[in-house]
């Protein structure tokens, strides 16, 4: 029986390439007599060190030293030349990169920082030092920065950031609706602080604030533009990522902090005894101008919201009891919604369920014409009274 003959197919191997990034190079290097290094240098130190960063391909080393120090220069490029696995010699023009790289980053450093001695720049600083109508001014370069009609916010922005030179320093959380500006407004106002007294993040892991370098944040202004754990769910990253920054809004006491702050910007027109600024009356009406609303709403035991449906139940019942079907007339809210805002009313007495004779329909009476609920607020001295107390 006749056998068949099979044909044997050629068979190709494919060469294989590295895939790791840690695999030899030297078969691929050998034919090259260059190598493409780039180098990037960062800004200068106290002590003149920045960090320098080459790479060659997909090696990259990096290293903190001073660029002007020869001998610095060199160990990087041995230690660059290990990681490559080439002989030292075929990176000497590493050398001359890092010495060019370090003269552009110090060329824009001098060209952003303004020089002290320049008459100008002093004389423009004494001037808003010894100005008794500071924030006047302060008002007015708001004004030029774009920012209108949030004077006040603008204010107290800038005071918690004079107050990272006190002990006990102001803290503050912008809240508004989005697309609302009031990033802006905060950005435009951090940028007017020293560059190097500004801790600037978009966003901040749960733990990062606690492994910061003990003192690195002493005297600093600590600037979170956007709170991202607002819909988190509670033990999630997210929702505690600024879990420290809440703990160190939660602490102090704000209204003297201010009073200290607006005085410390004061200080070249204020008295100072035992090398302590003393604070006069106008520092006090500064500060109490500026934190009533926000002690208003700290103190008040209801929501904005919830005073609105109050001041709108005590407006439409003229004091006569209503039903939860009236309340849905008059606001246009979902029955869920009015119930979700009832309940802290009727917890701090403000609105009191009342028996009727259809027992089937809930009837509420307002037990309060107090719309503004400044509970709390009238244990505060006004600025009038302090002076009347002061000169008696």
């Amino acid at each position: 029986m006749p056998t068949r003959k099979l044909k044997r197919t050629p068979t190709t191997t494919k060469r294989s390439t590295p895939q790791s990034v840690s695999a030899p190079r030297s078969d691929i290097r050998q034919h090259k007599k260059k190598f493409r290094v780039k180098v990037g240098v960062g800004p200068r130190d106290a002590r003149g060190t920045c960090v320098v960063t080459a790479r060659i391909g997909c090696y990259c080393h990096q290293a903190r030293f001073n660029p002007d120090n020869a001998g610095s220069r060199r160990r990087f490029t041995a230690q660059l030349a290990v990681k490559v696995r080439c002989e030292p010699n075929k990176l000497s023009g590493l050398d001359a990169l890092i010495i060019k790289a370090a003269n552009r980053v110090d060329a824009v450093a001098a060209a952003n920082t303004p020089a002290e001695s320049d008459p100008q720049i002093l004389e423009a600083a004494e001037r808003f030092l010894n100005n008794p109508d500071k924030f006047d001014e302060l008002c007015s370069d708001f004004e030029t920065l774009g920012i209108v009609g949030e004077a006040d916010l603008a204010t107290t922005v800038y005071l918690v950031g004079t107050s990272r030179l006190l002990d006990k320093p102001l803290a503050a959380v912008i809240q508004a609706p989005s697309s609302t500006g009031k990033s802006f407004v905060a950005e435009q106002v951090v940028d007017l602080m020293p560059p190097d007294a500004v801790v600037a993040a978009t966003a901040f892991s749960s733990k990062s604030l606690y492994y910061t370098k003990r003192g690195g944040l002493k005297h600093k202004l600590v600037f979170l533009a956007e709170r991202q754990h607002a819909r988190a769910r509670s033990g999630s990253p997210a929702a505690n990522a600024t879990l420290a920054l809440r703990e160190l809004l939660s602490k102090g006491d704000h209204l003297l902090s201010c009073i200290n702050a607006v005085a410390l910007l004061q200080q070249e027109n204020r008295e100072i005894v035992d090398g302590k600024i003393q604070a006069t009356v106008e520092d006090y009406a500064v500060a109490y101008r500026l934190m009533m609303p926000v002690l208003r709403r700290t103190l008040c035991p209801v929501s904005e919201k919830q005073l609105d449906l109050l001041r709108q139940l005590v407006e439409k019942s003229g004091g006569q009891p209503f039903t939860m079907k009236q309340i849905e007339e008059w606001t246009g809210m979902k029955r869920t919604s009015i119930n979700d805002q009832l309940k802290p009313l009727r917890e701090q007495g403000l609105v009191q369920k009342v028996e009727t004779a259809k027992r089937r329909e809930n009837t509420f009476l307002i037990s309060t014409e107090d719309t503004e609920l400044s509970v709390g607020i009238d244990a505060l001295v006004t600025p009038a009274r302090l002076a009347e107390l002061i000169d008696a």
